[in-house]
């Protein structure tokens, strides 16, 4: 008896030091006994625990005593017991502990739930911080994805807005860019344009909302909230736009117009060249408040600045286009001009040409007369008699010509009387 009651101590000690504790549990009667460690363990060190189990559940967690009349439930049909559980301790403070144990039949025929209660606060409280840590990597993780979609939704809007010249087609890539990366329901971009006669005006392109919903509104005006953005002077965010003290000062509306998009949560970028010329204005709405975030403004700002950089090189191409244009035009109608320059000189030159012709003709009596005549004098130029024959030649063709008569006087005269040709040595 002596050894058996000294183990009988050990184990006692044995259980107190690892916070374990024995009890019995008979499933019909509800009655139990139990170590002291279990008592312990339930918060009744230094007291007299109470007798019947409903008032050890007492002692439990609120939330936790039902698992407990659950885990009974299902040992007396499975045979087996485990149960977690929180324990009130001093302090408004919680301890976990856990039982476990083994349905087994008594001699008597009833049915009694064997098993130990022991402490499980260690254990929970790593669970705790385990838990904790992969919530926080679940969060991590979940940010880098994000920011891994961010810079993907930039780098395709990037490739796309800088192989792309067309301005309609250049601004809405960049709103529906920015209302996915800002999380936004709808988002505008309003910019201007200069037109082939050099008048600028207004557009806009929209994201997540039709274009009725605006094409009733006017266009917006330089109020407290949006003069930042169309003087280029900053970023305008604002969790909820309805209690802004910048928000709903001007007339007629004093705020939105009836019938507009519910806005609660706002946030607008200027868009501005390289010059620091602003060209426009990112804006983006959400009906719940607080949506956007200080993340969001800094990537709508580096989009904003993508936007300016291809919004200029749109620019310079439709330029440099209607420059081409405008010089393949005068390049046409210079060919036209120098085209009929050149029928009306080929014709200047066919007139000049016949007028040439014509003055040659009226000047031939002169020139071949003029031309025989010295021939003949160097034929009859051997005596004063020919030389008297020549000169008056001479007189009558011009007084033939003086009359208008323009046929060749020398024939007239040769024919009328022509001269004997002497030898050149014989004498005069």
């Amino acid at each position: 008896m002596c050894a058996r009651s000294a183990l009988a101590e050990r184990l006692r000690e044995a259980e107190a030091a690892g916070g374990i504790g024995a009890f019995v549990f008979d499933l019909s009667t509800r009655d139990w006994a139990w170590s002291p460690p279990v008592a312990t363990l339930f918060g009744f060190s230094g007291e007299k625990p109470p007798a019947a189990f409903d008032e050890w559940l007492k002692a439990v967690f609120v939330d936790d005593a039902p698992k407990i009349r659950h885990a009974l439930d299902v040992a007396r049909d499975s045979g087996n017991f485990y149960v977690e559980f929180r324990v009130k301790t001093g302090g408004g403070s919680f301890q976990w502990v856990a039982g476990k144990g083994q349905v087994a039949a008594s001699g008597d025929g009833s049915r009694m739930l064997r098993g130990t209660v022991y402490d499980i606060n260690e254990r929970k409280q790593l669970e705790a911080r385990l838990l904790a840590t992969n919530e926080t990597l679940e969060t991590r993780l979940g940010e880098l994805r994000e920011e891994a979609r961010a810079l993907e939704v930039l780098n395709r809007t990037g490739v796309a807005i800088g192989a792309d010249l067309d301005l309609e087609r250049l601004v809405q890539t960049v709103t529906d860019a920015g209302v996915e990366l800002s999380g936004a329901q709808f988002g505008a971009f309003f910019y201007n344009i200069v037109g082939a006669t050099g008048e600028s005006y207004a557009l806009y392109a929209l994201s997540g909302a039709p274009r009725e919903a605006f094409e009733r509104f006017p266009m917006p005006r330089n109020t407290q909230v949006f003069e930042p953005t169309f003087r280029g002077t900053g970023v305008v965010r604002s969790p909820d736009i309805l209690v802004d003290p910048r928000y709903g000062k001007m007339g007629p509306y004093r705020g939105m117009p009836p019938g507009h998009l519910p806005v609660r949560s706002y946030l607008a970028v200027p868009v501005v060249s390289r010059s620091g010329e602003v060209l426009g204005g990112l804006f983006f709405g959400h009906g719940q408040p607080g949506i956007f975030t200080a993340r969001a403004e800094r990537l709508l700002v580096g989009l904003a600045a993508q936007a300016g950089v291809a919004i200029d090189n749109s620019r310079l191409y439709q330029t440099s286009q209607r420059e081409v244009a405008a010089r393949k035009e005068a390049e046409e109608k210079l060919l036209d001009l120098n085209r009929k320059s050149g029928a009306a000189g080929a014709a200047a030159r066919r007139t000049a040409r016949l007028q040439h012709t014509q003055a040659r003709r009226k000047r031939a009596p002169v020139s071949a007369s003029g031309g025989r005549g010295q021939r003949l004098r160097s034929l009859y130029a051997r005596s004063g008699r020919q030389r008297d024959q020549l000169e008056s030649w001479r007189a009558t063709h011009q007084g033939l010509y003086a009359r208008g008569d323009h046929r060749p006087a020398f024939f007239q005269i040769l024919y009328r009387r022509r001269p004997q040709q002497r030898c050149p040595d014989q004498g005069a």
